[in-house]
């Protein structure tokens, strides 16, 4: 199985987020759902890379990943 086309949310993108949030907001929030909420338009949902991992796990399934242009997530599933 083959996921292309996902958002890639680094590491830096997160700590970037928080402390934007800590400047811009006067608030600090490591929590990633509220950092990166759902996009009600596009109808995006924002996940981590552990989140993928964990969802194929959980389907019997191991996954591997390549980030495209430090935006974009491939991720290469198959079964065990």
């Amino acid at each position: 199985m083959i996921l292309s086309g996902e958002n890639y949310i680094s590491l830096y993108a997160q700590v970037r987020k928080m402390i934007a949030l800590l400047v811009k907001e006067r608030r600090l929030s490591t929590n990633f759902y509220q950092n990166f909420p759902a996009d009600d338009t596009s109808g995006d949902h924002y996940y981590r890379l552990s989140d993928y991992y964990l969802f194929f796990q959980l389907m019997g399934y191991k996954a591997t990943h390549r980030v495209v242009n430090n935006k974009s997530l491939v991720i290469m599933a198959t079964k065990l």
